[in-house]
């Protein structure tokens, strides 16, 4: 390297592009979501039984997945982690309100599973349009 040279900010020294993820913002919020979620959900789980105990691990795997892949890099794998992680959050949130939906009255219900399918929908389709090594320019 030159010392008259500036280095590049977003290329690595093999000239691929480090890129963060584009759905970071997005991820962080779900998976801090997630893991507050969770945790309140462990002792409430203890107490009352083993199917809200489960609900409340699965709560804290998706956090910390999502926030694991918020902080990774944009390689294929974490394209691939985070086209996977909102695939099967969708399947878990589709699967969890036809099982059990919410009463016409509950506005409220209705509205939380709304925002939690756009918010990650949104995720899967930034994951799917942005392809890893896209450089910003």
């Amino acid at each position: 390297m030159s010392p008259y040279k500036l280095p590049a900010t977003d290329t690595e020294s093999d000239g691929t592009c480090a890129v963060s993820n584009p759905a970071k913002t997005l991820l962080y919020v779900i998976g801090t979501f997630g893991i507050l979620q969770g945790a309140i959900g462990v002792p409430v789980g203890l107490f009352v039984g083993p199917h809200v105990l489960f609900a409340a691990i699965a709560t804290l795997s998706f956090g910390s997945t999502a926030l694991w892949l918020g902080h990774r890099q944009y390689d294929r794998f974490g394209r691939c982690g985070t086209m996977t992680w909102g695939g099967l959050a969708l399947l878990l949130i589709l699967v969890a309100t036809w099982v059990q939906p919410p009463s016409t009255q509950d506005v409220a219900g209705i509205v939380f599973i709304a925002l939690l399918l756009v918010v990650i929908g949104t995720v899967l389709v930034m994951a799917v349009w942005k392809r890893s090594g896209e450089c910003a320019s």
